[in-house]
């Protein structure tokens, strides 16, 4: 929580805080536009603006409860699957985990995600054995909650479908037949305004999301997950760390040796069936449809990674603290060089900065945005910023500027000449300054007729 706020929000966050403005209606707020993600996290947003007051903490605060959570609910995930001394060694990594770090700072779904991903699962195993009202209604709660977060949530819900479908082909108790397929329909039901949107954004075709090299894919996951210098730096590749290789390393024994033995614990199996749904079914569906598959959307299936690990570590018999203690210092070494390389997108910074130049025109704009004028909008009100107008480059009228008159362009995130929209203006723009910090800046253009 500590100076939650030091580094400014980035274009994706900006969306969230612009969807879930606390003024729109709730039905705005549900069916989301142009973004193809579920509603649950805007609407907790847009109930939190509307309680807390419209500020840039409130959307981080949220993540980092669901980061602080996340800590005692993997160590009863891991209690129930295995052992206490799994919890323990899964609640300590998971602690120490930077991609649940870097995302328990950050006003989006992801932590929530990986929390919700963790309680539906947890409370799935416990009504096998307690079937209380209670444990029935969390369990429902919190996977309601979790495929409407976010469309890889709906793999976990597959994970437990076929794995409880498993069970009763085995048992075929009738009791239980009708229990699991009225908690699965009303789960299920929550998701059908979902179902038509999913489809139409699962076949757009191209998307931001770059195709996977299928032979490196799971190297560049693990090392976003536990530390690679440019691990989830937006729209770029993850380079593969030797930090993301050694615990691919851990993993993979682990999970062997957990494969292993005599007789397959339930704990494995429905551990087995996330990581089937999560990198292998969504990676068959890419190759129909469109690239969906990057590090940041399997996060639900990291808990279970961080859980296996955990369970090879609680195998070893002598000097078990010492191992523990020793990845856990690899990790915050690794934590430590992830944020001294850390680059945020300084929207905030850039558009203070904009908001000092005076206009030499009375009647016309001297600041233009590149695009996104509805994120550049939020830290607008946000930052209490009056004097600017906030309007498109691609807007810009040439007619009403004389020649070599001055005009300013704020960007983030994509250059002023990398949008396509933007090429018919810049025609008539020479640069003739340029100031840039963290992927945004400020450019001063020339009117040339």
């Amino acid at each position: 929580l500590w100076d939650i706020t030091e580094h400014s929000y980035w274009i994706d966050e900006l969306y969230s805080a612009g969807r879930a403005i606390a003024e729109k209606d709730l039905l705005d707020v549900y069916y989301w536009g142009p973004e193809p993600h579920p509603p649950a996290h805007y609407i907790l947003l847009w109930i939190s603006y509307n309680l807390f007051g419209y500020y840039e903490m409130v959307g981080k605060l949220i993540s980092a409860i669901a980061g602080t959570l996340c800590i005692p609910a993997i160590y009863f995930l891991g209690k129930t699957m295995f052992s206490k001394g799994v919890g323990f060694n899964a609640a300590i990594l998971l602690t120490i985990t930077p991609a649940l770090i870097y995302y328990s700072q950050e006003a989006r779904a992801y932590e929530l995600l990986v929390l919700f991903s963790i309680l539906s699962s947890y409370f799935f195993l416990l009504i096998q054995d307690k079937r209380t009202y209670f444990y029935t209604f969390l369990y429902l709660i919190s996977s309601i909650f979790l495929i409407n977060l976010h469309f890889y949530g709906i793999w976990i819900f597959a994970a437990q479908v076929v794995f409880i479908s498993i069970s009763l082909c085995r048992s075929l108790n009738k009791k239980d037949v009708i229990f699991y397929l009225f908690t699965s329909s009303i789960i299920f039901v929550s998701y059908i305004p979902l179902i038509s949107q999913m489809i139409q954004a699962a076949s757009n075709g191209t998307t931001w999301i770059q195709g996977i090299e299928i032979t490196t894919y799971l190297f560049e996951a693990f090392s976003a997950y536990f530390g690679s210098a440019n691990m989830f730096r937006p729209y770029q590749v993850t380079e593969i760390s030797l930090v993301g290789l050694a615990f691919f390393a851990l993993f993979a024994i682990s999970f062997t040796k957990l494969s292993m033995k005599k007789k397959l614990s339930k704990g494995f199996c429905y551990i087995s069936l996330v990581f089937f749904f999560v990198y292998i079914v969504s990676i068959l569906m890419e190759a129909l449809l469109a690239p969906m598959f990057n590090n940041r959307n399997s996060l639900p299936a990291l808990p279970f990674i961080i859980l296996v690990i955990a369970w090879g570590i609680n195998q070893i018999e002598v000097k078990r603290i010492y191992v523990l203690s020793s990845i856990g210092a690899f990790l915050i070494l690794s934590n430590i060089n992830f944020y001294n390389n850390l680059e945020r997108e300084n929207w905030r910074g850039v558009i203070k900065q904009a908001s000092t130049i005076e206009s030499p025109y009375k009647n016309k704009n001297h600041i233009y945005v590149s695009a996104w004028e509805g994120e550049w909008n939020v830290y607008k009100r946000w930052l209490d910023i009056d004097d600017i107008e906030i309007m498109g480059l691609k807007d810009l009228q040439i007619e009403n500027y004389e020649q070599d008159d001055l005009v300013w362009v704020l960007w983030a995130t994509i250059q002023p000449q990398d949008l396509e929209h933007n090429k018919t203006i810049l025609d008539n723009l020479i640069e003739v300054e340029s100031i840039e910090a963290n992927r945004a800046g400020l450019i001063q253009y020339k009117i040339s007729k």
